[in-house]
């Protein structure tokens, strides 16, 4: 039986930080150098391109920020390459975030809240982007069983989300319900 090694990297600095998978390359150490130096802004999207994406991971959880809140999240990869900002390519397998608050609220702070109409017809556009307009699923097959539309793909257009409370610019995309 073959042992497990564990990567061992030396900072610049320190002693080897074990469990990094970082290697010195050419004399350049990636983890050697300061965060301030190292650029961390997520890519973005070139917005109103078609996308055509996967679903791979859907759940439902209580929210972190409110555990009496309950979001469902998507995760999605594309299955072919799209273009980013500035002229790079997103590779294959690019992954896109999706989330909706699935709990009703008040109207509280100047935000209308959420009503059960509202989660059914946020619901409803989901099924109909998988499954076409004439989906006979309900909102509420979704609601308990998220993982209905894992490996299930969708068409969809990109979009810039702006950034908000010192959070810059995000990825998004809106669902193409593809015709009758």
């Amino acid at each position: 039986m073959e042992e497990k090694q564990t990567p061992v990297t030396q900072t610049a600095n320190s002693a080897p930080v074990e469990g990094t998978s970082a290697q010195a390359v050419g004399g350049y150490n990636p983890i050697a150098q300061a965060a301030g130096g190292i650029d961390t802004t997520i890519p973005l999207l070139v917005p109103d391109q078609a996308l055509e994406l996967e679903c791979i991971k859907s759940e439902i959880k209580p929210s972190k920020n409110d555990e009496n809140r309950d979001v469902l999240t998507m995760v999605f990869k594309t299955t072919r390459e799209a273009r980013l900002v500035g002229g790079k390519k997103a590779h294959d397998g690019y992954k896109l975030y999706k989330r909706w608050s699935v709990s009703t609220s008040e109207p509280h702070d100047g935000k209308a809240g959420r009503t059960a109409e509202d989660i059914d017809r946020d619901l409803a556009l989901v099924l109909k982007a998988f499954f076409g307009p004439k989906c006979a699923k309900s909102p509420a097959d979704l609601y308990n069983n998220p993982a209905l539309v894992e490996g299930y793909k969708v068409t969809a257009t990109s979009t810039i989300e702006k950034g908000s409370g010192g959070y810059p610019d995000k990825n998004g995309f809106s669902f193409r319900i593809p015709s009758a």
